[in-house]
């Protein structure tokens, strides 16, 4: 870690410049249900409320 920084750690402490590392996935894993939210939305809204017959 000497020569490469806390970002090689697997428990990299939490400050300023690793905070990307703590906060990254859970943003990715809020918009993927965003992306994933909206996707389904809108085909609800593409369907008409029709049913399949």
């Amino acid at each position: 870690m000497a020569r490469y920084g806390n970002w090689v750690s697997y428990d990299p402490p939490f400050d300023l410049a690793t905070s990307f590392l703590w906060i990254g996935p859970l943003l990715f894993l809020i918009a993927g249900g965003w992306l994933a939210f909206g996707r389904f939305r809108r085909g609800e809204a593409e369907d008409g409320g029709e049913g399949a017959a």
